[in-house]
């Protein structure tokens, strides 16, 4: 789904405000009812987002089975305030060489709005414009001379003007800030290096990311996407907080490294966080040999913002590597401005009879003063006389007072 950016309000479920205690709700001629999020006030009584809903007794759908949650995609979270849905994604392409049109075709068909990529193959470092009309993607990459490497990040043309900052760092490491509603995403796109090459030059990456990762602002969603040449393992393993336990295969010297590095960077890695088949897990297939290899980051503090990450099968575009799509909602609570007080005539002490005499005794004493005009000029004067008079008489309201505490504090 595209990205979208609604209000929301406190949600409700249809057809179940009359729902008795004990009582089944039931859907068209007594099949699935279907519990559906929609823009109203619940009762005191719901309970995620479902109003009076009986204790005890069960939401029957078709054939008496359960009834399945259907959240309202404009939107799913209570409370006031905004949500964004964002699809980000990330690949290794191979190569970008004659396959950039197949690519944006790939990217625009699964709804991203960001694209992390990885061995582009491109030399040189700029952006680039792919795909067609309606449906353009800017590249932003960075590649190197041998043309063997290379990494980027493809914005959706909506996102392309929100684009704040680019850094290129290596042939392997690219940084990217987008500006989400009042919210800055930070896409990181990487390559680790592949099997063959030293332990030198991987613990040098590891360390290069590092650097760059501690030079992210805090306040910023972090996002590291890439190909990490990695087996994390299935089993948390001693990385509790880190690995969510639904991994894949074993863990190798690699994995040990990424693992430790998450650890030490507070990251989880949300591939292993959600329930998957063996075959929706694996990002890397050649040859009958079957792994992970592909991960997603973010801060421990954030993982609440991804709601899925999921692997995209059968792409002819992508024969070996797979696309990892990863569903975030970005939330942002409104703020109610407190209104600027206003301090007003105290009239109603007019009513009183001392209060009342004084006021008409002062008007009368200047209005025997007033120099006679125009309709408009004395209408005025007259207008200005009473509200003076009635400031003077009456008093003006004042603002809370502070509250004095034994001892002289406030």
């Amino acid at each position: 789904m595209n990205s979208t950016t609604k209000k929301f309000v406190l949600n409700g479920v249809n057809d179940t405000s009359q729902v008795s205690l004990g009582g089944v709700a039931l859907g068209r001629g007594g099949r699935k009812a279907t519990r559906t999020v929609i823009l109203q006030k619940p009762s005191k009584d719901s309970v995620k987002g479902a109003p009076q809903q009986n204790q005890g007794g069960p939401s029957l759908g078709r054939g008496g089975d359960k009834a399945s949650p259907v959240v309202n995609k404009r939107n799913p979270y209570g409370g006031g305030g905004y949500c964004t849905n964002l699809k980000i994604g990330t690949v290794n392409v191979t190569t970008m060489k004659n396959r950039s049109g197949e690519v944006a075709e790939l990217v625009d068909r699964r709804g991203l709005d960001f694209c992390c990529l990885q061995e582009t193959k491109w030399t040189g470092e700029t952006a680039r414009t792919i795909g067609s009309e309606g449906k353009l993607f800017k590249v932003y990459y960075k590649g190197c001379k041998k043309g063997t490497a290379g990494v980027g990040i493809m914005v959706a043309e909506r996102w392309i003007n929100k684009v704040i900052e680019v850094k290129r760092f290596t042939e392997r490491i690219m940084l990217l800030r987008v500006l989400i509603g009042k919210t800055v995403v930070c896409l990181v796109s990487v390559y680790a290096p592949q099997a063959g090459l030293s332990y030198e030059e991987k613990e040098d990456f590891y360390a290069s990311l590092g650097k760059v990762l501690l030079g992210v602002e805090t306040s910023d969603k972090l996002f590291v996407c890439g190909d990490l040449n990695a087996h994390v393992g299935a089993l948390k393993d001693g990385f509790e907080g880190v690995h969510g336990g639904k991994g894949y295969g074993s863990r190798n010297e690699e994995g040990e490294m990424l693992l430790e590095f998450a650890d030490a960077m507070q990251l989880v890695i949300l591939n292993t966080w959600f329930q998957k088949d063996k075959s929706r897990l694996v990002t890397f297939e050649s040859a009958g040999n079957r792994t992970v290899v592909d991960y997603v980051l973010v801060r421990k503090c954030d993982r609440t913002l991804v709601t899925n990450v999921k692997v995209a099968q059968n792409e002819e575009c992508i024969p070996q590597h797979k696309l990892i799509v990863c569903n975030v909602v970005m939330r942002e609570s409104l703020k109610k401005k407190k209104a600027a007080f206003v301090s007003k005539c105290k009239v109603w002490k007019l009513r009183d009879a001392d209060v009342g005499k004084r006021f008409q005794e002062k008007v009368k004493s200047i209005a025997a003063a007033r120099i006679k005009g125009t309709v408009e000029s004395e209408w005025n004067s007259m207008k200005d006389c009473m509200l003076s008079v009635a400031e003077e008489v009456c008093g003006k309201t004042k603002g809370r007072g502070r509250i004095v505490r034994p001892g002289g504090g406030t």
